[in-house]
């Protein structure tokens, strides 16, 4: 598992702390308790889904094919919305006294927290063991200023 990956899945569960923390506060009962169900399964589902985008992404980039990776992506894009679509789908339709559909959908929301925390947090800047494209390593003198490189003024 890379190292941006094992970030995500701590920032999901810190968010979901966070979302738990806020709905324990509101509720201030055992009427807390569906709501802490829905964000813990809708986070896990949101841990499986990093762990099928780092399979997906690990897979397109060795895929020999440019537009084979695409509809590679593009597939597992949309299986992962399918997936995001049934836990809320059971969380509508179990009773609320089992599963509050406000508590999946915030825990829906910690997938993108995470990845915006992690972002502006600056907790990628160690991404070396992110899969890359071949070729995608920049050239010598591509990225710097120097020699034949016209000055900023």
């Amino acid at each position: 598992m890379s190292n941006i990956s094992k970030k995500m899945i701590r920032a999901i569960g810190v968010s979901a702390l966070v979302f738990i923390g806020a709905g324990i506060i509101y509720y201030r009962s055992f009427s807390a308790v569906p709501f802490t169900t829905g964000v813990l399964l809708t986070s896990a589902m949101n841990v499986l889904k990093v762990f099928m985008l780092e399979r997906a992404v690990g897979k397109a980039v060795g895929m020999g094919d440019a537009d084979a990776g695409k509809s590679y992506i593009k597939g597992q894009y949309f299986l992962r919305y399918i997936f995001t679509a049934m836990i809320l789908v059971v969380a509508a339709v179990v009773p609320d006294t089992i599963i509050s559909i406000w508590g999946a959908a915030a825990g829906v929301f910690t997938f993108q927290t995470a990845a915006i925390a992690i972002k502006v947090l600056k907790l990628d800047a160690d991404m070396e063991d992110a899969p890359k494209a071949e070729g995608a390593e920049p050239k010598d003198n591509e990225d710097k200023l120097g020699e034949g490189a016209p000055e900023c003024q």
